[in-house]
């Protein structure tokens, strides 16, 4: 690693921005149901909490399959 640069929380432009050039640490609040009971495809919920408490990469955005 060479650079890094820090993104502001809740900016998706800048998210998507960063994500364009190389993958991005994320914080969750993982201990949801929406977690929990996850199995596959892109998650999309806006019942994402507001504590972190797992860290995790995220490697794209966009939709899965269209």
């Amino acid at each position: 690693m060479s650079d890094y640069s820090s993104v502001t929380a809740d900016d998706v432009d800048s998210m998507k921005k960063a994500l364009f050039k190389q993958p991005l640490a994320v914080s969750v609040q993982a201990d949801s149901d929406m977690y929990k009971f996850y199995s596959s495809g892109v998650l999309n919920s806006d019942a994402c909490g507001d504590t972190p408490d797992h860290a995790v990469l995220a490697v794209g955005y966009g939709r899965e399959n269209g």
